[in-house]
């Protein structure tokens, strides 16, 4: 397989984008109620402490993605075996993304044109950049987050005066449990997928780079998030957010400057479709390469075309609704989800750490 490198700027940049896209136009920790901009950060905490296990796994196994290092700790056919269902873990989590993606375009703009034609298109788009490899994707990113930050920035700041500080008042009225509930759904999606870059970086300028790419990726990812949820309920407020699919979408029709600046929905949609866009090209990147682990191939770009066609046939079949897919994505997924973004990968980590230790020991011929 072919040694892929990017710099930190482009391994950051494909990782805030991937966080933070498709998730701004979706308050997917609304259980915590006014109080979702705690779980945002918990949820943050939380998978920072996952992005240092998976950093310090980089560090210990330089150019070396998740596959290689799960048959380094659990032998040829375990590694194959965990490899696999972290494969269908992204399968099933790039049909989510896919989806979500095209119930945004169904609901917001083309109600009428066929999900089955904006499915294909996407996927042209992202099939085209996963045979191009990481290191497009890369450079890709590296050039429009500047246009993707800004347009963020200039939606939350013409929003300011349609901004209520009573939304989120008070804190903590119904307690820990609701937050501590927001943080878990705001974790396994979107900053508990961070596992997947585990699995499409194996090669950093340094391997030392690889604790500043997750935390500074993290953080930013995190910012982002914030902001927007906190921009939602500030200027929505808890009940009307709740209430709809995609309240960012809603909350940037708000904008109004002299009734001159109107209608800033294509903001919404333009970031959407961008985190949309790399979301899927990643999966489609982590499924190839983990099909071609788990078979044996040496190059996983031949394998991206049937992966794709797969994910469309799929994703067509598996949410019908939108209604149906958020009921999945609230009710069962998350808790499927944490397997492979938190228990799995704490077993590896250790797992890393015996044999990291057993390496040492028989260097210095204390085993």
């Amino acid at each position: 397989m072919s040694k892929e490198v990017i710099s930190n700027k482009q391994a950051i940049s494909i990782m805030v984008i991937f966080l933070s896209g498709t998730s701004s136009a979706s308050l997917f920790g609304i259980t915590a109620g006014k109080d979702v901009w705690m779980a945002v950060v918990l949820s943050v905490l939380a998978a920072l402490i996952t992005g240092i296990g998976f950093a310090k796994i980089h560090f210990d196994y330089p150019d070396k993605n998740l596959f290689d290092v799960l048959e380094i700790c659990f032998g040829k056919i375990g590694g194959k075996i965990i490899g696999l269902l972290f494969t269908a873990y992204f399968f099933q989590t790039g049909i989510d993304v896919l989806s979500n993606i095209t119930f945004f375009i169904q609901t917001v703009t083309l109600p009428e044109t066929p999900r089955l034609a904006t499915i294909f298109f996407i996927m042209l788009l992202c099939l085209w950049v996963a045979k191009e490899g990481t290191e497009v994707l890369g450079r890709w990113t590296e050039f429009f987050i500047p246009l993707y930050i800004t347009a963020i920035f200039i939606a939350v700041i013409l929003l300011i005066p349609k901004m209520e500080l009573k939304n989120i008042q008070p804190m903590l009225y119904d307690g820990i449990k609701p937050v501590l509930r927001g943080a878990f759904y705001t974790f396994s999606f979107p900053f508990g997928e961070i596992v997947i870059f585990s699995a499409i970086f194996s090669s950093f300028q340094s391997k030392k780079f690889s604790f500043k790419v997750y935390i500074v990726s993290l953080l930013l990812g995190g910012i982002m998030v914030l902001i927007v949820s906190l921009t939602d309920l500030l200027v929505l407020g808890v009940d009307v957010a709740s209430e709809l699919y995609y309240p960012s979408y809603s909350v940037v029709s708000k904008i109004d400057v002299g009734n001159f600046l109107q209608r800033m929905e294509i903001i919404a949609a333009l970031v959407m479709m961008l985190g949309g866009f790399v979301k899927v090209s990643v999966y489609l990147i982590a499924i190839s390469k983990g099909l071609s682990k788990v078979f044996g191939y040496k190059s996983y770009r031949f394998l991206t075309t049937p992966a794709a066609l797969l994910l469309i046939s799929t994703s067509i079949f598996f949410h019908k609704s939108i209604l149906e897919y958020d009921g999945w994505n609230n009710e069962t997924w998350p808790y499927l989800a944490i397997v492979f973004q938190l228990f799995l990968p704490a077993i590896l980590f250790f797992a890393c750490e015996i044999k990291r230790m057993i390496r040492v020991d028989k260097k210095y011929g204390l085993g």
